[in-house]
């Protein structure tokens, strides 16, 4: 299945936010200029790449920084024979495809007791369809009110971005009641829609609201004609982040199948080639 980094809409979300963007033989680059003197590209989960779409990037923009995080290994193969050296992951490096090919009973029969428990808990709750300006300006402060200082809430202009990319393929839902504030980002391309961004506090947590913002997404998914959910990152012990085990213990009580990425692979040099 083609990752969504390779449609059409994310690059109409990148270009909207200000990141350049080609197409060379199927595969989507993005560049960008950082400090007014560096350009920065970045390939991410194409379909296939060699040496040469790598080379005709490095002359044609005269790129400075190269980031390509390969779909597969043998993808990976290619850009180290081409001297580029292994690095932390911009993307998830692993995570957890949900098959929904199947009736939504059958989905909720294999959840986990704990998060079937939790899904009938929180049934009547109440969520916002922020699919407006006004309610995306609401979805960002919520979402910025929820989380401490440390944690990146993206500009409301860019949330508004996403949305004019994604259109009806994006499904952004917010729960505020009684200072309980949960939020997703849900998008979808072809088969496959992706739980992209989320964000819970600690009373949303306690009431179980994120169980059921989860489900929402999934009947979302299932009802406009998806067959994958892609949770979008869990723990990858060959890249350790402590503060993913957690919501990786979240994301698999709902199920699904492991999937591992190589990660991401950088080369630096004024003259690339």
């Amino acid at each position: 299945m083609r990752d969504i980094r390779q449609t059409k809409k994310y690059a109409s979300y990148l270009k909207r936010i200000g990141w350049n963007y080609k197409k060379i033989d199927s595969v989507q680059i993005f560049i960008k200029k950082i400090f007014g003197l560096i350009n920065i590209a970045k390939i991410q989960r194409p379909e296939k790449i060699n040496k040469e779409i790598i080379k005709e990037i490095a002359s044609q923009k005269g790129i400075n920084i190269t980031i390509v995080e390969p779909k597969n290994k043998s993808q990976s193969e290619i850009i180290k024979k081409i001297g580029f050296k292994q690095t932390k992951p911009y993307l998830p490096s692993k995570t957890l495809i949900l098959n929904l090919n199947r009736n939504i009973k059958e989905i909720l029969n294999q959840t986990k007791k704990d998060c079937r428990y939790s899904i009938k808990k929180t049934e009547k709750l109440k969520f916002i369809d922020c699919n407006n300006k006004d309610k995306i300006d609401k979805f960002q402060k919520a979402w910025k009110k929820s989380v401490n200082l440390k944690r990146y809430v993206p500009l409301a202009k860019n949330l508004k971005e996403l949305k004019k990319a994604f259109g009806k393929n994006s499904l952004f839902l917010l729960h505020q009641k009684n200072k309980s504030i949960s939020g997703a980002i849900f998008l979808k391309t072809n088969k496959t829609a992706y739980y992209w961004q989320a964000f819970t506090n600690k009373k949303a947590r306690k009431e179980l609201v994120q169980y059921q913002i989860v489900w929402q997404g999934i009947k979302w998914a299932k009802k406009n004609g998806c067959v994958y959910f892609d949770f979008e990152g869990i723990f990858d012990k060959r890249f350790p982040n402590k503060s993913w085990l957690g919501f990786t213990h979240f994301k698999k009580s709902f199920g699904g199948k492991e999937k591992k990425y190589p990660g991401a692979f950088i080369k630096i040099s004024l003259n690339l080639f």
